[in-house]
């Protein structure tokens, strides 16, 4: 009777095309666009997960309501037990890792008066502070609170050095891609320490007034900087402008921008006080007006057009560099929106002389090895803005650090191109140049998607940097090949798309798919971090640890089968030594209906059968366990949804099994 069962064996979730309800009046517009990689259908399909099936919205303050909610439920011993009976009430989670692998790290910064302690900034993971040079690292950020992080500053005026402020929101995240879709996180203002770093307030005044859509101008803060000689705090935030407190961040008043005129803007300070700041032409709602590069000599009070000639006139993102040891030395790194014929990116780059005036489009001398493979990071890729991050060493004007995906320097300020046969003279981080079926993409004890790079203020060798996968540290910046240290060791801030438990009493295998980080595995050591292990590598999706194989998968439903390599199947082979063998999709599936993270279900009770969803419909396969998986899918057209709606989850039934 295998197949009369289905309509009681699975439990699918249906999304359908809605008609959006009456949202509340704001001045800031809904949409936001960057003329890059937006699916036609993302926004609906966002909404359509989200929206209220009651009202057909989403409900004003969700978020808020959902955390105050959370805060709010019985805890095992906290005297509040009897809210509430049964197993759930005695719920008391606690944290099992990875402890090895970081996660998406928006923001980093030394502490100026002891350079042992770092403090780091997690996409989605908070505030964390290290004391012994990133060897370990605790939470210091309220995890009640916003915990997307993008910026982090310190005032760095002698006796004012315990004081710090860090941003929250991002505009362009990742972690809820799907379908083209790169989710925003959206932000609850600037918070302060006063205390070096232990514990943080948020400022009154920047708190946004709906946590959930884009109302406020602090929603989305891309960047905060103090001036030394001043200590006025300044704000590039994206969607609207640049900000000013001249009361340690009491009040703040826009001098550059205005509400949704500029999508993208940064802002930097030279060690005498000189501002300068970066507005994208590209406005909130995909058309563009004017921006460019300007100047402040008094404090933000006024400020001056220095945008070069060779500048482009529509770009979206730009960031800023200015040189330590020579203030009137920067440069401007920008991604313009535009993609060439060969499928690259248009970065430009240009140095910035503020004494004489005068500026030098060095973009032709950007890193572009050859190569057909964009993944191997040969030229600066930033996906889409993504990925950017520039830094100067602050014992040379000249030695310039950027990147995108990949890493990369110059000892002339890119005055000149790269040595085209002497690659690991200026690729040092990210991808590196792999051929054939070499799986050691990635630099040895590096990472792709870069966001941040920080140099030691007195050992001018020494560099941190932050990616995708937490925090990496060189000792030794001018060293070919670049060696790197991975120093996210306790630095628990990665970003899982789902987690999977086998079904099994007091089995103590994990499994979870991560941004950026592949399939984790690990086993759960009942107290502290366990160490995690990726079996597969991307984007990582669904998995399941079945009684025969293990299963892991990747972005757009691409699944595969894993051997165990002991007989007590706590060891999985590595996509770094073995072929996986893939199961999914369907060979006859459409792409083009796959989600970026893409659901699949494999019946608990018949470990053969796996259900895998293409849109409206769902595939079956019942050999999943042949040698050749992909030849024994079937459509299962007789429990179609209706047209318009496409299955998003689904479950399997264990009880009653095969009805």
């Amino acid at each position: 009777m295998k197949h009369a069962l289905l309509p009681l064996l699975l439990i699918a979730t249906l999304e359908g095309v809605v008609t959006p309800g009456c949202h509340q009046p704001s001045p800031f517009p809904e949409k936001e666009e960057d003329g890059h990689g937006m699916a036609p259908q993302a926004e609906d399909e966002l909404f359509a997960t989200y929206r209220d099936p009651a009202t057909g919205d989403i409900p004003a303050g969700i978020r808020a309501a959902e955390m105050a909610y959370a805060g709010g439920l019985p805890r095992k011993g906290d005297g509040r037990i009897g809210l509430r009976s049964g197993p759930a009430a005695l719920l008391d989670w606690r944290s099992v890792g990875p402890s090895n692998i970081g996660g998406r790290t928006r923001a980093l910064a030394i502490d100026l008066t002891d350079t042992l302690t770092l403090l780091a900034g997690a996409a989605t993971g908070g505030i964390w502070k290290s004391t012994d040079g990133g060897e370990n690292w605790q939470l210091k950020s309220d995890p009640g609170i916003n915990l997307a992080v993008t910026t982090i500053a310190q005032d760095p005026r002698p006796g004012h050095t315990h004081i710090w402020y860090y941003g929250s929101g991002e505009i362009r995240g990742e972690s809820g891609w799907d379908r083209g879709y790169r989710s925003r996180n959206y932000g609850t203002g600037i918070y302060r320490s006063t205390d070096n770093g232990e514990s943080w307030e948020v400022l009154p005044n920047t708190v946004p007034g709906n946590p959930t859509s884009w109302d406020d101008a602090f929603d989305f803060v891309h960047r905060i900087v103090v001036s030394p000689t001043t200590g006025s705090v300044f704000v590039a935030n994206n969607a609207t402008g640049i900000y000013r407190s001249t009361d340690g961040g009491e009040n703040f008043a826009l001098l550059l921008g205005a509400v949704a005129q500029h999508l993208y803007n940064d802002i930097a300070v030279s060690s005498e006080g000189v501002l300068l700041a970066v507005q994208s032409s590209l406005r909130i709602d995909g058309t563009h007006t004017t921006g460019g590069i300007y100047r402040s000599d008094n404090d933000g009070d006024s400020w001056s057009t220095i945008t070069p000639g060779t500048f482009p006139n529509q770009h979206h993102r730009s960031i800023l560099a200015i040189a330590p040891s020579d203030p009137e030395i920067a440069y401007v790194l920008t991604y313009t929106g535009s993609i060439f014929a060969n499928g690259r990116e248009d970065v430009r780059f240009h140095k910035l002389d503020l004494g004489s005036g005068t500026a030098e489009d060095r973009s032709s001398n950007l890193p572009d090895f050859p190569g057909t493979n964009w993944a191997v990071g040969p030229s600066v890729i930033t996906l889409g803005n993504y990925a950017m991050a520039m830094a100067v060493k602050p014992d040379d004007p000249d030695f310039v650090v950027l990147g995108g995906i990949t890493l990369f320097r110059s000892t002339d300020g890119f005055a000149s191109p790269p040595p085209v046969l002497d690659l690991y003279a200026t690729l040092i981080g990210g991808y590196q140049d792999v051929s054939g079926t070499n799986f050691a993409y990635k630099y040895e004890n590096h990472w792709p998607d870069q966001h941040a790079v920080v140099f030691h203020p007195s050992n001018p060798g020494k560099m941190w940097s932050a990616n995708d996968s937490g925090i990496h540290l060189t000792w030794d910046v001018e060293r070919k090949p670049l060696v790197w240290e991975d120093r996210s060791n306790g630095y628990n801030v990665t970003q899982f798309f789902f987690a999977h438990l086998p079904p099994g009493a007091g089995d103590d295998r994990l499994l979870g798919g991560a941004q950026d980080n592949g399939t984790i595995y690990l086993r759960d050591q009942g107290a502290g971090y366990a160490m995690g292990e990726e079996i597969c590598s991307g984007d990582g999706s669904y998995g399941y640890l079945g009684e025969n194989y293990a299963y892991s998968s990747l972005q757009n439903g691409r699944a595969r089968r894993q051997n165990y390599l002991d007989a007590e199947h706590t060891q999985i082979q590595s996509f770094l030594t073995f072929a996986l063998a893939p199961v999914a999709p369907p060979p006859a599936a459409d792409p083009n209906l796959m989600f970026y993270i893409h659901p699949f279900e494999i019946d608990p009770n018949d470990e053969q059968i796996m259900y895998f969803p293409e849109g409206n419909v769902l595939w079956r396969n019942n050999q999943l366990e042949a040698a050749n998986p992909l030849n024994h899918w079937s459509k299962l057209n007789n429990i179609a949804a209706p047209a318009g709606y496409q299955f998003t989850t689904l479950t399997a039934s264990q009880e009653p099994a095969h009805v």
